[in-house]
């Protein structure tokens, strides 16, 4: 036993205590360099006799919090709907707020440049006369007379197709 440094002699001693502590077998004292493959193996002839370290804990599953609704940013479709929107609300205060009245002049798409001769917003409708000097009458059922701008002195209006 001279031939095994003293620190495997110590640990060996701490190992047999374990071991009587936990009711073990006596342990056999470790085997010195000259007793070949046996040392490289089990060096000290505690195979079975002390536990390996404990396993590894199971990590703990942890279920991922549940994303944060994200608000989409609008596409541009949406975006000029909604200014298309915004701009047919704004005109249609302006006409209401500044009705057509006789005098003024309409942009017809197919009767060209009209004066208004009369105005019925009761009927929805207004009188027009067109180039050719016939009377023609326009339902604001089906148009709207929307500002744009004024020319020589008189408000001029587009005649827009209502959808």
């Amino acid at each position: 036993e001279a031939s095994v440094p003293m620190a495997v002699q110590q640990a060996h001693i701490q190992v047999m205590k374990e071991a009587q502590l936990r009711g073990a077998a006596s342990v056999p004292p470790p085997a010195g360099p000259d007793k070949g493959p046996l040392r490289a193996k089990d060096p000290f002839g505690l195979k079975g006799l002390v536990p390996g370290p404990p396993p590894a804990p199971a990590p703990q599953v942890v279920p991922a919090p549940a994303p944060a609704p994200v608000a989409q940013a609008p596409d541009w479709l949406a975006v000029k709907a909604a200014s298309e929107a915004q701009a047919e609300d704004a005109q249609e205060a302006e006409a209401k707020a500044n009705p057509p009245r006789t005098g003024d002049v309409v942009e017809h798409t197919t009767f060209g440049r009209c004066t208004i001769e009369k105005v019925e917003m009761e009927l929805d409708r207004v009188s027009v006369r067109v180039r050719s000097g016939r009377l023609v009458q326009l339902s604001l059922e089906y148009l709207s007379l929307e500002p744009a701008g004024r020319q020589g002195g008189v408000r001029l209006f587009k005649a827009v197709k209502r959808r």
